[in-house]
């Protein structure tokens, strides 16, 4: 299985290919460095056919006649028009609710909501983000802030168990087969903090769950945690 690195759109530089195939957007090179996994550094170079889909666009601009002519100008430019179109292209695949989940993520990182919270925020992977922001917007519209909180929590930590009015109306046991550190901290806290309503407390157990009885895999020595 190929170990893959989340990357920031902006790591990328568009340029045009030296090898241009006129069945493929990218060529050979590229598409085995990609799935091969990219490691992570500041800029990674991807070279394209522009015209493969945007001839229209790019013909004028990339003119072999003229192309030497600005070189480094006309290279600028392919660049920032390949980010545009992507963008465009992420855009035209949205509907509505897409489009209000991307500004909910941008105003958060914006410290819109706070600076603590901006910060706690970017403990979460990019596509972790947008599960938080899309369980928001479930929340300002339709979904009660418990349900929100339940949905966050085992969206975000997949191997986990949630146990509501298991000791009273107020109190609610999380448990978390995950390990205990810094980062898994932040984001349980942010999760509390945006979807936990107030006075609502929980247990939370990391790793080793308690003892249920008559459930065997929850009773076995040196793996059960005190209730």
């Amino acid at each position: 299985m190929n170990n893959f690195i989340e990357l920031e759109n902006n790591s990328f530089r568009y340029e045009l290919s030296e090898k241009i195939s006129p069945y493929m957007e990218l060529n050979l090179e590229t598409i085995n460095k990609i799935e091969s996994g990219i490691e992570q550094k500041k800029e990674h170079i991807i070279d394209i056919n522009p015209f493969y889909r945007f001839s229209d666009i790019f013909y004028i601009l990339l003119n072999p006649n003229e192309y030497a002519l600005d070189k480094n100008l006309r290279d600028s430019l392919l660049n920032i028009l390949t980010h545009f179109l992507g963008e465009l292209d992420l855009y035209l695949g949205q509907n509505k609710k897409d489009i209000i989940v991307k500004e909910i993520v941008k105003n958060i990182k914006n410290g819109v909501l706070g600076e603590e919270v901006r910060k706690d925020f970017e403990s979460f992977k990019e596509y972790e983000k947008t599960i938080i922001a899309d369980i928001l917007h479930c929340m300002y519209n339709y979904l009660g802030m418990i349900d929100s909180f339940k949905k966050a929590v085992k969206q975000i930590f997949k191997d986990s168990l949630i146990y509501d009015k298991l000791t009273s109306d107020t109190n609610i046991v999380v448990y978390l087969n995950y390990p205990k550190n810094i980062e898994n901290q932040t984001k349980i806290k942010f999760i509390k903090e945006m979807f936990l309503p107030l006075g609502i407390e929980i247990d939370l157990f990391w790793e080793k769950h308690f003892g249920v009885l008559g459930v065997d895999i929850t009773m076995q020595i040196g793996e059960i945690a005190v209730f």
